[in-house]
């Protein structure tokens, strides 16, 4: 259903879709498949990554760093952003991937339209000061100087050796929150899972919509313990990654 409220033109090449929790995604016509649940873009995001993989708790200690894979329509980062500002406020670095570039300039200038009923804080305010750096190639905002935003625009897989770099084995949540293995087959295989892994700090928790053997086989080859996760609107199941500690 598209939000005849929305009056702003969608994303290129996307199309504006209204969820069932009266909050907005998008329908991403390259990919063909929406961004969220149609049960609920933002219900959806504090039920698999919020609670799944237990963000008020891992914000409550130092320098802890979160990698979202796809940014979307910045739900993952606002949503952590409202948690981490409800928390005791410790250094925090929320990492980002997002292979369209016109789709983050977009969120600078319209997420708020899309959420700021949601949150408490001026959603404008913090997305219009995302600024991109030529030299990182990155997107980057600070807030009260202790929680950092990265987003690294383009095809993540040609940024492996850079995180394995600068984060190697210091992240301790990730949102697996890509395209379907169906639609975006590469960020679902054993190489990825193998990746994420090795970026991973031991008590890092994995959480993702997916419930695909297929995918739970990749995620035990690459060395991932896989458990059930939390269940949100009409899909009964989905994943959670942990390490097994030896």
């Amino acid at each position: 259903m598209i939000n005849k409220y929305f009056t702003s033109p969608p994303p290129p090449n996307h199309q504006m879709v209204m969820t069932e929790d009266g909050s907005m995604s998008i329908y991403s016509l390259r990919y063909e498949e929406a961004t969220h649940s149609r049960n609920g873009a933002t219900g959806e995001t504090l039920t698999r990554f919020i609670e799944g993989c237990k963000i008020a708790d891992i914000l409550h200690n130092d320098n802890k760093i979160i990698f979202e894979v796809g940014w979307g329509t910045s739900l993952g980062f606002l949503c952590t952003l409202d948690c981490w500002l409800k928390s005791p406020q410790k250094a925090a670095t929320f990492i980002s991937s997002e292979i369209d570039r016109e789709l983050i300039e977009w969120t600078k200038i319209h997420s708020a339209s899309l959420y700021q009923d949601f949150f408490s804080f001026d959603v404008k305010d913090i997305l219009e000061k995302l600024t991109y750096y030529v030299d990182r190639d990155s997107y980057e905002l600070k807030i009260k100087n202790l929680f950092h935003l990265i987003i690294l625009p383009g095809d993540i897989l040609q940024r492996q050796e850079l995180m394995k770099k600068s984060w190697n084995k210091s992240v301790h949540a990730i949102f697996q929150d890509a395209y379907s293995p169906k639609k975006n087959p590469t960020l679902w295989t054993l190489e990825w899972f193998e990746f994420l892994y090795s970026i991973s700090h031991p008590e890092v928790i994995l959480s993702t919509y997916s419930s695909s053997q297929s995918v739970r086989q990749n995620m035990k080859l690459a060395g991932w313990f896989v458990e059930e996760g939390p269940k949100f609107g009409e899909k009964k199941s989905s994943t959670i990654g942990k390490i097994i500690l030896k």
